[in-house]
C-alpha cells in the first residue's frame, strides 16, 4: 500500500492501550509542515514528516 502525505495534511494521532489491546479514545491533531524524502538515510518508499500540534480552529476541520 502507498500513503501520500502532503504538507498541511492534518493527521489524528489516536492512543492505543497495549494492554487492553484497544484505542483509549484519547487523540491529537497535528498538522504535516515538511515531509523529507530520498534522503540517504530514509529508505527507499519510507519518509519523514515535521508536524505541528494543529491549533482549535483547524482540528474544526479534522
Amino acid at each position: 500500500m502507498i500513503v501520500c502525505f502532503f504538507v498541511g495534511d492534518f493527521l489524528r494521532l489516536n492512543e492505543w492501550d497495549a494492554e487492553k489491546e484497544q484505542f483509549t479514545r484519547r487523540s491529537s491533531s497535528f498538522v504535516v509542515t515538511h515531509i523529507l524524502r530520498g534522503a540517504s538515510y530514509v529508505p527507499e518508499g519510507y519518509a519523514t514528516l515535521s508536524i505541528r500540534p494543529a491549533n482549535i480552529h483547524e482540528e474544526a476541520f479534522v
